[in-house]
């Protein structure tokens, strides 16, 4: 079984989906422009819920995940590698009573060791997932599940109802006049442009092929957002900033389904 952080539902809490926080009408000078600065995630005001994914058995023999929002993809518990998308891949293998551990890589490179265990009574799943961030750091995200269908193992549908996710850190400055650049360190991912409505491209090693965000102004403090992989929406949400500049609100959701929002906070140091 798979994590919460795949790179199909990673991609619902993108970390490049807080990359576009500036608008045009604001000065690029960081003297001006209240978003410049150094932003860290606070996982306690963070939350997200409502996320469903569901197991089902495959002819073949193998499980097949799926969270609803593209085709999803194959797995087994038999140490395996298994394509996923973008140059991803995951191999599982069983670890105790209902227990199993995962290991993503991307491009050959691990990129995660993860641990996922299912209750003795069979209603809750636990996925703790131990990212290995390309700086070398490690980032230990909880995600908690309750039992939709299904009875027992991992077969049926699991609604998530708790996400503690890792902290990170958010960059923001103006390398030049008209022109932001951010960059989450931990991740050694980078996005710099003009915020002239275009999808501007992300770069990194854990970037996804052809990733890019598009823009819309709803108002001097708020803009709304829509991320793309190869030209393709998969996460769509709202950025707001507080009134004393200090607070930074994101909600975010698959494209279709608002009512599976998670939140993240970041506060400006």
């Amino acid at each position: 079984m798979q994590d919460l952080k795949s790179p199909e539902v990673d991609m619902r809490r993108s970390l490049l989906a807080f990359a576009a926080l500036f608008l045009p009408a604001l000065s690029a000078h960081s003297a001006d422009n209240p978003f410049t600065g150094t932003w860290k995630l606070d996982p306690a005001k963070s939350s997200s819920s409502g996320s469903t994914l569901t197991y089902s058995k495959s002819e073949n023999g193998t499980y097949h995940f799926s969270t609803g929002n593209g085709p999803g993809f194959d797995i087994g518990f038999e140490g395996k590698e298994y394509p996923v998308e973008g140059g991803a891949t995951i191999s599982q293998t069983m670890a105790g009573d209902n227990g199993w551990d995962s290991i993503w890589k991307m491009n050959g490179k691990v990129t995660s060791k993860d641990h996922g265990q299912i209750s003795p009574d069979n209603k809750t799943l636990t996925i703790t997932q131990n990212a290995i961030r390309p700086d070398g750091s490690i980032g230990t995200s909880v995600s908690t599940l309750s039992r939709v269908s299904g009875t027992t193992g991992p077969i049926g549908s699991w609604k998530l109802i708790k996400f503690t996710e890792a902290p990170y850190t958010m960059i923001v400055t103006s390398p030049s006049e008209g022109t932001i650049r951010w960059e989450f360190p931990e991740f050694k991912q980078v996005m710099e442009g003009k915020l002239d409505g275009s999808d501007l491209p992300v770069t990194g090693p854990e970037a996804s092929p052809g990733q890019t965000e598009a823009l819309t102004i709803l108002s001097p403090t708020k803009i709304s957002y829509t991320d793309k992989a190869g030209g393709k929406a998969i996460q769509m949400g709202v950025r707001t900033i507080s009134s004393d500049g200090m607070t930074l609100t994101d909600e975010s959701w698959p494209p279709g389904k608002e009512s599976e929002k998670s939140i993240e906070v970041f506060t400006k140091h």
